[in-house]
């Protein structure tokens, strides 16, 4: 008995270097709890479930939030896609063209079927899930079927309908770092935005950007007014904060008034906002 026991605790104990030696020697990635308890971070692209997508594979996105909402952007691209969710799951539903303007003439879809589906527009849904060990992402997105039949007879197409499949694309991708975080407790002061000649109750677009490279918030507040109704935060930080006018990454602040900065819109016209 005894020399069966000393046989197994061998085997244990060769067991436990073996483990150790891989995160020695071996460079295993080692992902720390908290930080993969939540899709914040830096991810790559490792498999997709279409042969039209194999050219993503190896790219990176990065995935922050900013206040209630996910900002998921790719490592190149400046402009990024706003979710919805909690640490676990993030969704977003885009309003897209069925049949997008460039694919009308392409393809083998019949001609007569692209004029009846050319110009419709459906919600498509975008999700990325956390898997339970908080190291993979799964990417899905909805995919678009399209159906008809044709008369052998005269080539007559009818009966055109689509079908929206949820999740129908899919994409792994694997943790590259943990949460990217904002630094956000001191706050940023506001700034007043470029609307170029202001005009008081200004009617015409405003064409100008307004805060180059920054977020724009609307409001009389912190420097607004009505001849140019817009106010400038920094990326990161879209919380106006009314009392001390100061933006912040979250509303978590001793003020009961504030305004929310975004993306400026491709065009402004002041007359159709109403500030906060």
């Amino acid at each position: 008995m005894r020399k069966l026991m000393t046989h197994v605790s061998i085997r244990i104990l060769f067991g436990f270097l073996f483990i150790v030696s891989f995160f020695v020697f071996g460079h295993l990635p080692v992902v720390k709890a908290e930080d993969a308890q939540t899709v914040e971070g830096v991810w790559e692209v490792i498999s997709v479930s279409s042969a039209t997508d194999n050219s993503l594979i190896g790219s990176k996105v990065s995935i922050s939030r900013n206040g209630d909402s996910y900002e998921v952007k790719g490592m190149n691209d400046d402009s990024p896609r706003i979710y919805a969710g909690n640490e676990r799951r993030i969704v977003r539903t885009a309003i897209e063209d069925l049949i997008a303007p460039e694919d009308v003439h392409e393809g083998n879809m019949p001609v007569s079927v692209k004029s009846q589906l050319a110009g419709k527009q459906v919600p498509v849904n975008y999700s990325y899930t956390l898997s339970a060990d908080g190291n993979l992402l799964t990417r899905e997105q909805d995919g678009k079927d399209f159906n008809w039949q044709t008369n052998p007879e005269t080539g007559e197409v009818r009966n055109v309908r689509y079908d929206i499949t949820p999740g129908y694309f899919k994409r792994t991708l694997k943790r590259v770092s943990g949460p990217v975080s904002v630094a956000a407790s001191k706050g940023d002061h506001a700034y007043r935005a470029d609307c170029g000649p202001t005009v008081p109750n200004r009617t015409a677009p405003i064409t100008t950007d307004l805060c180059p490279g920054n977020l724009v918030a609307m409001t009389y507040f912190c420097g607004g007014d009505t001849g140019c109704p817009y106010v400038c935060c920094p990326k990161g930080l879209p919380y106006l904060n009314h009392c001390d006018c100061k933006c912040y990454a979250t509303a978590d602040f001793d003020c009961h008034s504030y305004s929310k900065a975004q993306e400026q819109p491709k065009q402004v016209e002041a007359a159709h906002f109403q500030p906060n």
